[in-house]
């Protein structure tokens, strides 16, 4: 048992002498906001988690962000890779962590919100998440003005004579130090949960428990509600049951669906179809001169352009390492190259489904990009040239991700307005099972082009308040 286990976390045989209010399962951005909103109203919380307690922050809050090569280690010693496939039966890694905090330990920041106009299709309405998303801000730590700088108004200035629209970037880095606090950082879902003054490691009091190391395999219901929760305990491989009065799946949306395909509960329809991700490029700039000061800018995403781009640097000549997010923290002065990375919104594809499999994680993703997903691919690419000449420089490289490497999945598990359009209703409760909820982004019926961790967080939030 290493020292953080028996520091923070319960023991699993104590579990079974407590009613806990809800079992979340997740420790990441929806894990984390929906338990702590469920503390708030004073309900009793257990976090599972399939992975164990290695890191309490980001990993660009502790000194692994200054030797990329331990960087590597530590991310793959908790990652393994889920096989992505196309109709032509060519495979494509998707690296995914188990991990308490999960891809939350390792994301890049980029904290937008999503477009008023992305939620149409949801039966949500935008304005119905204005405090849910001031809450999310103050949760991620979301700072404007992390980097303010002439040279970064004068690149914003150089795009809008081009009528590219650059802004900012909301970045999720608490950087404030005051009353004797020091400042957060990068957000993680596990350093937020931890840090929640809901959090507890004493069974005996009621709060936020977390235990970890214990993968859910499957749900058992009875008639119209969940009766428990099976988990394989990864120490001692054999099988745990929990109950609870409710569940809340938050573990992302593959994981959800394999979990709910995995259970054979009675639903509506298949659960698990309808899969989508982000279109994901990224890119290299050359500028004409060197910049003495950092930027993070992105490109705003509109209706007719439905993809964002963020910018950031000044770097030597690199290239993108989904395992050095924040490569952004640690700018070169003097240097002339941006990094570049696209996103873009994917037609949804009923045929792109997650399938139970023997491989290792127990799921694959069959996933085609549709023509129109082409098309978007295509537009991706003459607006990164025109951001770069209107930065004065030069698109140097410019790669085309295949699937699974946006990490952004949605959908599969889509909430609706009414049973025989979805598996959810607009409160993330599965419509056959009153005591079964999900807050992440299975249920979602669309995304938009921002990166997702704070919609995720806002929209959990939303869900589960008010209970």
């Amino acid at each position: 048992m290493n020292n953080l286990k028996k520091i923070f976390e319960i023991n699993v045989a104590s579990c079974h002498e407590i009613e806990f209010d809800y079992i979340v399962i997740g420790s990441g951005a929806a894990g984390s906001s929906s338990a702590i909103t469920l503390a708030e109203q004073g309900y009793n919380i257990l976090v599972v988690e399939a992975g164990p307690l290695a890191l309490t922050d980001h990993v660009g809050s502790t000194s692994l962000r200054y030797n990329p090569e331990l960087l590597k280690t530590v991310s793959s010693s908790y990652s393994s890779y889920s096989e992505w496939e196309n109709q032509n039966q060519e495979k494509f890694p998707s690296q995914t962590w188990t991990v308490a905090g999960g891809r939350t330990l390792f994301w890049g920041g980029h904290s937008p919100r999503f477009l008023d106009s992305d939620f149409e299709t949801w039966p949500i309405a935008a304005n119905q998440l204005k405090e849910d998303y001031e809450w999310a801000e103050r949760h991620l730590g979301v700072n404007r003005h992390f980097f303010h700088n002439q040279e970064q108004e004068n690149l914003i200035k150089m795009g809008q004579e081009s009528t590219i629209n650059l802004e900012p970037s909301p970045l999720a880095v608490d950087a404030y130090a005051g009353n004797s606090r020091l400042p957060h950082l990068l957000f993680s879902g596990i350093s937020r949960l931890l840090s929640s003054k809901y959090f507890t490691a004493d069974i005996q009091s009621k709060g936020i428990h977390l235990l970890c190391d214990m993968q859910a395999i499957r749900l058992e219901a009875g008639q119209g509600h969940i009766t428990s929760l099976v988990l394989e305990d990864r120490l001692q491989s054999h099988e745990v049951r929990l109950r609870a009065k409710h569940y809340v799946l938050a573990c992302g949306a593959l994981r959800s669906n394999q979990l709910v395909l995995n259970s054979n509960l009675k639903l509506e329809h298949q659960p698990g179809t309808g899969i989508s991700e982000h279109l994901f490029c990224k890119g290299l700039i050359r500028l004409r001169q060197p910049l003495t000061a950092p930027v993070y800018l992105h490109a705003t995403a509109a209706l007719d352009e439905p993809y964002l781009f963020e910018i950031h640097g000044p770097l030597g000549e690199t290239w993108y390492d989904n395992n050095y997010a924040t490569v952004w923290l640690d700018w070169h002065k003097n240097t002339q190259y941006l990094l570049l990375y696209g996103f873009g919104v994917a037609e949804i594809n009923p045929d792109n489904r997650v399938i139970l499999d023997n491989s290792t994680l127990g799921y694959k993703v069959y996933y085609q990009h549709t023509p129109h997903d082409i098309e978007t691919f295509s537009a991706m690419a003459t607006k990164a040239k025109k951001i770069a000449t209107a930065l004065g420089g030069s698109l140097q490289k410019i790669e085309f991700q295949p699937p699974g490497m946006s990490y952004h999945e949605r959908g599969g598990l889509v909430m609706s307005e009414e049973p025989p359009n979805g598996l959810v209703n607009e409160r993330g409760t599965f419509w056959n099972y009153k005591n079964l909820h999900c807050t992440d982004p299975a249920i979602w019926p669309s995304q938009g082009a921002s990166n997702p961790c704070l919609t995720i967080t806002a929209i959990a939030r939303y869900l589960m308040r008010d209970r």
